[in-house]
């Protein structure tokens, strides 16, 4: 497991809701931010064996995404690093029959 000393970059506490996102095909998979930095993240997955080596991180409500890979794992948490800038997320829309 990383060690603060190992960070780039300091995290800070919170607690907000994300989104892991497939490379591949789109599969959300819904986790919690329980620290978060301008280089990683420590995500709560209730299924961390689902979560993908890397994907689209994107935080619930914002309008961007990052690229991410999972740098370890244990138990249902996930250590994160961001490999990529923010990029504007795609828009979904609704279509009603």
């Amino acid at each position: 497991m990383t060690t603060v000393a190992d960070r780039r970059k300091p995290r800070r506490r919170v607690l907000k809701e994300a989104k892991i996102i497939y490379l591949n095909n789109g599969t959300l998979i819904s986790c919690q931010v329980r620290d978060l930095s301008e280089t990683g993240a420590r995500l709560i997955c209730g299924e961390q064996v689902a979560v993908p080596s890397a994907f689209r991180f994107m935080l619930t409500g914002e309008k961007t995404y990052r690229l991410a890979q999972v740098v370890w794992r244990n138990k249902n948490l996930v250590g994160i690093a961001f490999t990529g800038q923010p990029e504007p997320a795609p828009v979904f829309r609704m279509v009603m029959s």
